[in-house]
């Protein structure tokens, strides 16, 4: 990591992404609970979450757009925009204007995904290559912490002061994260000049994934997975209960596995140099496979073991994949690629939301664990399928 931080333009790119994903970490569950405050809804705050993920379906209409520009720019007016959409809620102070909750959720989820498009292409401009997994796990290592310190400081606030506080803190992150990228001015970016007909250019970051072997596996892999991802979260809380444990116990399971995911974060790099990257991401889903057998058990220790584990072989999946995908991508695709990734992945993860809140009360916890179980140690032997096909 060393030599990593050494580079002054990756310094200012992790400062700027972490700023980022603090305002976004921060701002999605006081949405949640400022909808459920007005409406007294339960759906309403789901319905937060939806309303960002929803908006990825549109990301590959960007995608064109984020290859022919400089990335930076492209990230720093979307950061800009985003910080300007937030402080319209500052216009809510009824249950009338609850819609204001939900467009901005919309918006900024569609930002969120043009920054990270933008982003994966800048990483490879500014990043040499055999530093890329480094900055990769950097960058998700980072993600994980702050998704556990950013929600709480989110609704600490807004319990403290409101909202709108909340609104102009997120606002001035994301101004600061934009500022912050102003002097990677001078990164030299191959970008795309083709004069293609629009319709081939929205297509080209599917049809490279679709075309490419590996990728084509890896992104099958992926969606399959993320079809019971949403399993994983709302089986928690059924195995709280079978613990015996009151609902604010959600707490300690979510900071183990973040504990989890910071190690699996700091080791992903020195795995991927050792193993390679879809081994990398297929490591990561038997770890993950190993890890829910353990809650299977129902019981405190095997739990806190079990969540810790699937803690470390998310970072493992995610930097594996990204990492993947990057090095097996052009730079001018890099922004198509990764929209098309975002939009064709939100279908199933969301949808897996949808399959586990209607199952939970049917069937409990462990058959959703076993779905899981199966799932992971599934996608671990398609990897390792294609990695020895591939050698």
């Amino acid at each position: 990591m060393k030599e990593l931080f050494q580079l002054r333009d990756a310094r200012f790119l992790i400062l700027a992404n972490c700023l980022t994903v603090f305002g976004d970490t921060s701002l999605l569950l006081v949405l949640a609970i400022w909808a459920k405050e007005l409406t007294g809804s339960t759906g309403a705050a789901g319905g937060i979450y939806i309303a960002v993920v929803v908006p990825s379906a549109l990301a590959p209409l960007a995608g064109p757009l984020i290859d022919r520009l400089p990335r930076r720019l492209v990230m720093g007016a979307v950061n800009m925009a985003a910080g300007g959409c937030v402080l319209g809620l500052l216009l809510v102070d009824s249950a009338g204007r609850v819609w204001v909750l939900f467009c901005v959720a919309a918006l900024f989820g569609l930002a969120l995904v043009v920054f990270q498009g933008a982003r994966s292409g800048l990483v490879v401009s500014l990043v040499p290559p055999h530093l890329l997994a480094q900055g990769n796990a950097v960058l998700r290592t980072s993600r994980q912490m702050l998704s556990l310190a950013s929600p709480l400081i989110g609704a600490g606030l807004y319990a403290a002061v409101g909202g709108r506080v909340v609104a102009v803190v997120v606002s001035v992150s994301l101004v600061l994260s934009a500022l912050c990228l102003l002097p990677l001015a001078h990164v030299e970016e191959v970008l795309y000049r083709g004069s293609e007909p629009i319709r081939r250019q929205l297509g080209a970051g599917a049809r490279h994934l679709l075309g490419h072997q590996v990728l084509r596996r890896l992104l099958g892999v992926l969606c399959v997975s993320l079809l019971v991802t949403g399993f994983y979260e709302i089986a928690l809380f059924d195995l709280v209960d079978t613990l015996g444990r009151s609902p604010a116990f959600m707490g300690a399971l979510v900071s183990v596995q973040g504990a989890g995911a910071v190690v699996g974060g700091v080791t992903a790099s020195a795995t991927l140099h050792r193993f390679g990257d879809v081994t990398l991401v297929a490591l990561g889903f038997a770890v993950q496979g190993a890890a829910l057998l353990f809650t299977l058990a129902g019981s405190l220790v095997p739990a806190l073991v079990g969540v810790a584990l699937f803690g470390l072989g998310l970072p493992w999946i995610l930097v594996g994949s990204d990492t993947c995908v990057m090095t097996r991508t052009a730079s001018e695709l890099q922004g198509r690629v990764n929209t098309a990734l975002e939009a064709v992945t939100s279908i199933p993860y969301t949808l897996s939301y949808a399959l586990a809140a209607g199952l939970i009360g049917l069937t409990g916890f462990r058959p959703l664990v076993v779905a899981m179980t199966a799932v992971s140690f599934l996608c671990w032997a398609l990897l390792r399928r294609t990695v020895r096909e591939s050698t």
